[in-house]
């Protein structure tokens, strides 16, 4: 049975959040900037029989440098340490971890960085869930949307096209989490309220060790994306479509979306969206729906409340919020 009534009733208490950054230091061509990202909810998940529980779903501290090196040169580095696993298990410490960390030279409109942080990929789509209760596409759930040796460049003309490129080292060692290796590339073309958006992914997981302590070699597949929003300014409408290729070991999978927002006054909006995932294997296939809002303070636009219900149509699954 569907928990429509308590999932609607709590939907309103969920999620206040803040976000803010202030500049400590600027000076002779340095700039150091210091912020924070709180973000606390009360959730169920999409499934059988879920709980409710109240977790962090955003605690980060945020650390950012620039400086001026003349010549239209610039170099930059982040680090932004987050400590929601650490809240939300206060029985494991070990759980306190690095958000990103990465240094950087940009050039005009064209930057280079190396360290731990989103990927190419992680531009790719228009999936507005906080919680989506199918998946956001296959490069969030079957590729890889960040790493930690990355090295990504990314670049502007003008205003209207931006192209991103990525590689992510195949590092096996103690300083790396093997994540295995993957290359991305992501571009986007911004015309006339459109927004164009294509990204494709070489992804090698790295190999398995069975309980006989047996390495398995997985082979490498390639994902493909594309997507398409609208902004009319009272209304805003989006589709994407992202496919993973079939190996020896796993199927072929696509996940799409569709997406519409609208504004309600100055400080509302909400968000609707609808998710279909396709496979060769049917026991995968899944549909699932999220509705959403967005609340920021009037005197305060780093302060909001978020409230979101979703479900999907796997057997015996209840509604999350």
């Amino acid at each position: 049975m569907k928990k429509i009534l308590c999932a609607a009733a709590l939907a309103a208490l969920v999620v206040p959040t803040s976000a803010n950054a202030i500049n400590l230091y600027d000076k002779d061509g340095f700039k150091y900037d210091f912020g924070g990202s709180w973000k606390i909810k009360f959730m169920q998940e999409v499934g059988e029989d879920q709980d409710l529980d109240l977790v962090f779903g955003d605690l980060e501290l945020r650390n950012g440098a620039e400086y001026d090196l003349g010549n239209n040169m610039t170099a930059f580095g982040r680090v932004d340490f987050g400590l929601k696993k650490a809240a939300n298990d206060s029985n494991d410490n070990d759980r306190a971890h690095l958000e990103e960390a990465y240094l950087g030279i940009s050039v005009s409109s064209t930057s280079i960085l190396f360290g731990k942080t989103d990927g190419a990929a992680d531009n790719f789509g228009v999936a507005d869930a906080e919680e989506n209760p199918v998946a956001d596409d296959v490069f969030d759930e079957y590729g890889a949307v960040d790493g930690d040796d990355l090295i990504k460049i990314e670049t502007k003309i003008g205003d209207m096209i931006t192209l991103v490129a990525d590689h992510e080292i195949a590092a096996d060692s103690s300083n790396s989490n093997g994540n295995g290796k993957f290359f991305s590339l992501y571009a986007q073309a911004d015309v006339a309220g459109f927004t164009f958006g294509a990204a494709f992914q070489n992804f090698d997981p790295a190999a398995e060790v069975d309980e006989a302590g047996i390495v398995k070699e997985l082979d490498d597949y390639n994902l493909f994306g594309v997507s398409l929003a609208y902004d009319a300014g009272f209304v805003s409408v989006g589709a994407d479509y992202s496919i993973k290729e079939d190996t020896d070991s796993t199927p072929e999978r696509a996940i799409t979306n569709i997406v519409v927002g609208a504004p309600i006054g100055e400080y509302i909006n909400i968000v609707g969206g609808y998710v279909i995932l396709d496979s060769d294997t049917a026991s995968e296939e899944m549909n699932g729906w999220y509705v959403n809002f967005n609340y920021h303070l009037p005197m305060q636009e780093n302060v909001g409340f978020f409230a979101e219900i979703e479900d999907n149509d796997a057997d015996n699954s209840d509604m999350g919020f």
